[in-house]
C-alpha cells in the first residue's frame, strides 16, 4: 500500500515493514553533477536522498538495500565518491543546536538584507567566501532554467490592438477628461475621437461637448433654412 513516499508491505509473520515507494516508471535520474548548479545543491540531491532513507525505511537491511541503490544511482548521474562519502560523514555527525542570543537595544545591529547573486562556477564561491567576513547572507540563483529556455511566454498585445478596455483621455487645453468604456480595438476608438475633434473648428475635444456643439450647430441651420 503506497503512501506518499512510503510503501507499507505486511511480511509473512503479520508485522509490518517500511520501505521508498517509488513508481514503476521512475528512472533514477537526479541532477547531474557536471550540470552548472553550486555544489550546495548537488549535496543536497544526495542528503534529501538519505534522509529519505532513514526517516522512512525502519529495518536495517532494507536501510542498506536502499543506501546502496541511491549510490548506485548517484554514480550513474556523475556523482564521484567523496561527494557521497561527504554526506554520509554529514549525516552521521549530529547537528549542534546554535542558541540565539537576544542582542540587547544598546548593542543591536540592524539585520542586513541577503544578496542574491546569479551562479556563475569559479566565481560565485569566491565572492561568498568575500561576503562571509562581513557576515552578509548570500544566497544563489541559477543564471538559466530550463523554463527560461523552453517556455516563451505570449507576447504582449499593443496598446491600440486592446478590446473591452475602460479608457481615459486627458484635454489638452484644459484640466477635463473624458472616460469611456468601447468593446472595439482601443486604437479605432482613438481615431474616432482625434477625426471628430479635428472636424470643428471650435476647441471642443471630449466627445460630451461635441455633442451638445453639434446640437446647436443644427438648431442654428434649422433656424436660418429659408422658408417655402
Amino acid at each position: 500500500m503506497p503512501f506518499l513516499d512510503t510503501l507499507i508491505m505486511r511480511k509473512a509473520d503479520g508485522h509490518v515493514k517500511l520501505l521508498v515507494y517509488r513508481k514503476t516508471i521512475h528512472t533514477d535520474q537526479y541532477l547531474h553533477f557536471s550540470s552548472h548548479r553550486p555544489l550546495q545543491q548537488k549535496l543536497s540531491v544526495n542528503r534529501t536522498l538519505m534522509d529519505k532513507s532513514i526517516s522512512i525505511v525502519n529495518e536495517e537491511e532494507d536501510r542498506k538495500q536502499e543506501e546502496q541503490r541511491i549510490q548506485t544511482a548517484l554514480s550513474c548521474c556523475g556523482y564521484p565518491e567523496w561527494c557521497i562519502n561527504k554526506v554520509e560523514r554529514q549525516m552521521s555527525t549530529p547537528k549542534q543546536k546554535k542558541v540565539a542570543r537576544k542582542p540587547t537595544k544598546q548593542y543591536s545591529e540592524p539585520q542586513k538584507a541577503t544578496v542574491v547573486i546569479p551562479y556563475t562556477h569559479g566565481l560565485l564561491e569566491a565572492v561568498i567566501r568575500v561576503y562571509e567576513c562581513y557576515s552578509i547572507p548570500t544566497s544563489m540563483r541559477p543564471s538559466q532554467s530550463l523554463r527560461s529556455l523552453l517556455v516563451h511566454t505570449k507576447d504582449k498585445p499593443r496598446l491600440q490592438d486592446v478590446c473591452e478596455c475602460v479608457y481615459k483621455i486627458l484635454c489638452r487645453n484644459c484640466d477635463k477628461t473624458y472616460i469611456g468604456e468601447t468593446c472595439r480595438a482601443f486604437g479605432v476608438m482613438l481615431q474616432e475621437h482625434r477625426q471628430g475633434v479635428s472636424e470643428r473648428d471650435i476647441k471642443a475635444y471630449t466627445q460630451s461637448t461635441s455633442k451638445s456643439v453639434a446640437m446647436e450647430q443644427k438648431s442654428q441651420a434649422s433656424q436660418t433654412m429659408p422658408s417655402l
